[in-house]
């Protein structure tokens, strides 16, 4: 009898139900290298910026603060190369979506 791996067997955790726990768990999942996590997460488009960002994510970040505006929340930190915001989409991550991350926003990296 052959093990099944566990990526087949176990069942996905469920996403945060909150715009700001949804996007402290990609900044999480982006500082530790979880590109499997990301994925869930946020839209293509939004990764392609990440990846493309020469940010560095082991340096040393700080939250700054999280906006609503019209459906979606900004949710912001600070480091030594710029700043990063995740716009997520307010009802998607309400519903525990995948992809309510839809925009990145990167400056000064």
């Amino acid at each position: 009898m052959t093990e099944a791996s566990p990526d087949t067997t176990a069942a996905q955790e469920p996403l945060p139900r909150n715009a700001e726990d949804y996007a402290s768990v990609a900044f999480g999942a982006w500082t530790e290298g979880d590109e499997g996590l990301l994925v869930r997460l946020m839209t293509m488009e939004a990764r392609q910026v990440l990846a493309d960002a020469s940010l560095d994510a082991a340096a040393d970040w700080e939250f700054d603060r999280c906006e609503g505006a019209a459906g979606s929340t900004y949710c912001t930190w600070t480091g030594p190369d710029g700043t990063l915001t995740f716009r997520v989409a307010n009802q998607d991550a309400g519903q525990g979506e995948e992809h309510a991350i839809t925009e990145t926003l990167v400056a000064g990296g």
